[in-house]
Parts: C-alpha cells; sequence; structure tokens
C-alpha cells in the first residue's frame, strides 16, 4: 500500500512520487519527536549553525525549528540525491553558505533550516529509493 505525499504541495509532473505508509508513518513520528522537544526546551545546539541565535540552537523562530546535516563528513555539501545537495535542491545556489558552516564560531555540518525547505527536502530526496 502506498501513500501519495502530495500534501507537501502539487508536483508538476505526471508521475508523482510517493512513500510507503511505514516511511510516513516514521516521518510522522519524528517530527512529533522534534516538536515536543522544542516546546520543551530540551534542544541541543545545531553544530554548524552560525550565530543569528547565540546559543545556535533551532528553537528561535516558529519555522527554522530543524537542524539538517548539510555537510557530509569532508566538509562538502551532502548530495540529496539525483537533485543534487541541498541548495540546489531548495533553489539557494546564489546564497551558499556552507562556508558558514564548517568555520567558527560554531563549526560543524548542520544548520537550523525552515519547515518549507524540510518539505522540500523530503519531497524531493528523503524518499528517492523507498
Amino acid at each position: 500500500l502506498e501513500f501519495p505525499y502530495s500534501f507537501l504541495g502539487d508536483v508538476p509532473s505526471v508521475s508523482e512520487p510517493h512513500m510507503s505508509i511505514s516511511h510516513f508513518a516514521a516521518l510522522l513520528s519524528l517530527l512529533f519527536v522534534l516538536v515536543l522537544r522544542a516546546q520543551a526546551g530540551d534542544v541541543a545546539p545545531c553544530t554548524g549553525e552560525g550565530a543569528r541565535y547565540g546559543d545556535f540552537k533551532c528553537n528561535h523562530d516558529q519555522t527554522h525549528r530543524v537542524c539538517a546535516e548539510l555537510l557530509g563528513a569532508a566538509g562538502t555539501p551532502e548530495e540529496w540525491g539525483p537533485k543534487g545537495d541541498f541548495w540546489a535542491i531548495t533553489n539557494q545556489t546564489a546564497f551558499k553558505w556552507d562556508a558558514d558552516i564548517r568555520n567558527p564560531p560554531n563549526p560543524g555540518r548542520g544548520w537550523c533550516i525552515c519547515m518549507w525547505a524540510t518539505a522540500t527536502l523530503i519531497k524531493e530526496a528523503a524518499f528517492h529509493k523507498a
């Protein structure tokens, strides 16, 4: 049984992507846990996040709540499937800030991304092998 995830927005293609119900349930469970943790204030710093929030946590506004690993172990942009890296998938290549993620004051691999970028990553990359 397959569940279409077009609830993330209209997909302008003939063959719409699908995910299994078990993947969908796992994703909902993960999002539920993330929301509960953010509401409880139990949020770890996002290594790589810039100084915009001071404490490097993804709980300062209502949209940037996901700490996503955008860089691979070598410090280069992670490829998320056939459409490329985060910046290519979310149409933000003009603003590519991978150097900010690698460098002080909080060097790492992650960044607090918004809910729309998260939805785009799920729709375009997260289940491309499912």
